[in-house]
């Protein structure tokens, strides 16, 4: 496969394209056929035994781009996961799963604002969801505001769990939904308000063909992150710390 980036006057698109044989695979029929909470709106044009799938991302960027220029707070996090979890649930009804959806920042879109994720699913693909997952959430930790204590201890455990437990998308949710992150409940699942482009929709290219799909592995965050000896992260004043954060704080300061 390989994929480029495209746009017409009214929309912006990603293109994957892919050998005809893709055609008959169940889980692209459902995707042009239907419409899905969180997942990029798709297309499909042939082109002379080539298929291109075009995924609508008009009005949106990587979430590697936003990260660029923006620091994550514990809320921006838990919007994050929770939505995930939310349109992982939603693919069920569309005999989908997590192991066709793109966790890379780079393949990640999102509104600029809300930071509401959308997810490139790939038919026909199957890898492993919970190390894509541990992906994620290691380039989100290395994101966070390091002057928040509290977001930075969450962003933690959070990738903390998710190495631990290879279904750990259900048990993040319930770590959000605690009483202690009660605020997470706002963050309410994405749901696309796009138009979706017609299959004979002109397009133009408007940047070199990626020969590949962008590598999951965001590689060695923690390393940069909290160099040792640098960039200790202080307990909060006047506050008694758990037994469990106090070994976060300290695995997070010894990286």
């Amino acid at each position: 496969m390989t994929i480029q980036s495209l746009n017409d006057v009214r929309h912006s698109f990603l293109t994957v394209r892919s050998d005809i044989k893709l055609r008959e695979n169940f889980e692209l029929r459902m995707l042009e056929e239907n419409r899905i909470d969180g997942i990029l709106p798709m297309t499909v044009c042939d082109n002379d035994g080539i298929l291109d799938l075009n995924y609508d991302i008009t009005g949106m960027l990587p979430l590697s781009e936003v990260l660029l220029n923006r620091r994550l707070t514990g809320g921006d996090i838990r919007h994050i996961v929770l939505s995930l979890k939310h349109i992982l649930t939603g693919l069920g009804p569309f005999l989908l799963s997590g192991t066709g959806m793109i966790l890379s920042a780079e393949s990640v879109y999102t509104d600029p604002v809300t930071l509401s994720p959308y997810f490139l699913y790939l038919p026909g693909r199957d890898e492993s969801f919970s190390s894509s997952l541990t992906d994620l959430l290691e380039h989100l930790m290395a994101a966070v505001d390091h002057d928040d204590y509290d977001s930075v201890v969450l962003a933690y455990r959070l990738y903390k769990e998710s190495q631990d437990d290879v279904n750990a998308i259900d048990h993040l949710e319930q770590l959000l939904i605690s009483p202690d992150s009660a605020d997470a409940r706002n963050a309410g699942p994405p749901v696309p308000d796009r138009e979706i482009p017609s299959a004979d929709s002109p397009v133009i290219s408007s940047s070199v063909i990626v020969e590949n799909i962008p590598a999951e592995k965001s590689g060695h965050f923690l390393e940069r992150l909290f160099r040792k000896g640098e960039n200790k992260i202080p307990p909060p004043a006047g506050e008694t710390l758990t037994a469990e954060e106090t070994k976060w704080l300290e695995e997070i300061n010894s990286n």
